[in-house]
């Protein structure tokens, strides 16, 4: 896929999804192999449009249905790419990716990891782009629309969405009072 991927143009990279994902699915249980499977989500496709956002994401939380939380976290989230770390490493579409993504991953009936969901929004909301902060308050808001986690969780996630609508960027701040 990494051979691939510089010769199409990124609306065709639709099709390398499943290529992606299987890889994942194979990897899992070698923490190289996964880790690097994982991230080609995120290295080939450096500034997703809203389509391909949602095949990624909808291509990650395929992987999880079929390989379990477990495999999952210790394949994306424990240390993988969809870590807090790992997240903020990436840069700034990949962030916003990755938000949109955990949303997803979290929504789905599969996961039940809330920390790690929780952790991520919390670590965004301080981020210095004003991009990322965005796209966490929409990530955690469709989260807690989605899901209604348990009360802790939503009181955690109030905490991160209360910081962004009192953002110094008026943008941040009017995207999460919405």
């Amino acid at each position: 896929a990494r051979d691939v991927s510089p010769q199409m143009p990124p609306r065709n990279r639709l099709v390398l999804l499943p290529l992606i994902s299987r890889a994942c699915e194979r990897a899992c249980g070698n923490d190289d192999r996964a880790n690097a499977a994982a991230s080609l989500f995120f290295e080939l496709y450096s500034a997703p449009n809203d389509e391909l956002r949602d095949g990624i994401a909808s291509a990650i939380v395929g992987v999880g249905e079929k390989i379990g939380s477990k495999l999952f976290d210790e394949t994306f989230t424990t240390r993988g790419c969809l870590s807090a770390d790992g997240i903020a490493a990436m840069r700034g579409a990949q962030r916003v990716l990755a938000l949109h993504t955990l949303a997803e991953i979290g929504i789905s009936s599969w996961y039940d990891s809330k920390e790690t969901i929780v952790a991520a929004f919390e670590r965004a909301a301080a981020d210095p782009s004003d991009e990322v902060r965005i796209a966490c308050s929409r990530a955690a808001a469709r989260y807690v629309a989605a899901k209604a986690p348990p009360e802790d969780v939503v009181a955690e996630l109030e905490n991160v969405l209360m910081t962004l609508a009192h953002d110094g960027s008026d943008e941040v701040a009017e995207e999460s009072r919405v």
